[in-house]
């Protein structure tokens, strides 16, 4: 959120980068599980998250490293572990934030960076599709970001991001720009990739 003195001047967390803008919580889903505690305590074990799997489904013995979310979050979010683990990272940010003092402005906006996506639902969509409008309208990437907003009464601009290995920082700095042509008081920003599927890894292994 960007914040001035009474001489103008922009105030930032960090005083010799003047960014304009500063970070008021953080929430986290990570192959460490579920919470920001569980990925600060996997990062100070020493030890990666990521785990050496199977990655094919055709017999063959093909394997990589891979950090998976296990499963978890509020059943009542529906099926799908991306919008489980996406509405459980928000929360805890908005929830960490709340928790130091941060007071949501007029308009909040919401950001969400993601390269493919659900993998794993639209994996089976296509693979078991019933014909039900309602159960494709349930796996788009912006149906969670609406439920969201909608939860929280959050009043702002919306939208999501994909530039492959960029989608973070580009996630950042499109909020950012927001804050400062005066778009939104506040973003929530969040990146979300369920992509560990043995067609896209195919490609990588």
């Amino acid at each position: 959120r960007r914040g001035r003195s009474e001489e103008g001047r922009v105030l930032t967390m960090v005083d010799r980068v003047s960014t304009g803008v500063s970070f008021a919580g953080l929430g986290a889903v990570t192959g460490y599980g579920w919470g920001k505690d569980a990925l600060w305590n996997g990062l100070i074990s020493s030890k990666p998250a990521a785990r050496l799997i199977r990655v094919d489904e055709d017999g063959s013995d093909e394997t990589g490293w891979l950090a998976r979310i296990p499963e978890g979050g509020d059943p009542d979010d529906g099926a799908a572990l991306f919008t489980r683990s996406y509405l459980s990272s928000c929360r805890e940010a908005i929830a960490d934030a709340r928790a130091r003092g941060w007071n949501p402005g007029k308009r909040v906006g919401v950001i969400r960076g993601t390269i493919f996506g659900d993998g794993y639902a639209f994996r089976e969509f296509y693979r078991n599709y019933s014909g039900s409008r309602r159960e494709f309208v349930g796996i788009l990437t912006s149906t969670a970001i609406s439920t969201l907003m909608k939860e929280n009464d959050f009043h702002g601009p919306a939208t999501e991001v994909s530039t492959t290995c960029s989608t973070g920082i580009v996630a950042l700095l499109t909020a950012k720009m927001w804050i400062e042509a005066g778009m939104a008081d506040d973003v929530i920003v969040s990146t979300t990739d369920l992509s560990f599927t043995p067609e896209v890894l195919g490609g990588f292994v």
